[in-house]
């Protein structure tokens, strides 16, 4: 999940970096490239690498409790 996230976020960032190196003036920029300091380090949920590293996390978590729900209950 992590690894996708950062792919996506990737050549999310790459398009953004390519239209910003061929603005010619001012008026070529878009307003979504602008982008808050939160949002910039991926602390938002508009991120595609948060959404995957919160999906990693609850799997995590499932699999641990699971786990433990065997380990204690399981059949023995």
């Amino acid at each position: 999940m992590l690894v996708v996230g950062a792919a996506i976020a990737l050549v999310a960032e790459a398009r953004v970096i390519r239209n910003l190196e061929s603005a010619e003036s001012i008026l070529d920029l878009r307003a979504d490239y602008i982008k808050s300091p939160s949002e910039q380090a991926g602390l938002s949920l508009s991120s595609w690498q948060t959404r995957m590293a919160v999906g990693a996390a609850v799997a995590l978590m499932l699999g641990v409790i699971t786990g433990f729900g065997i380990l204690m209950f399981g059949s023995g």
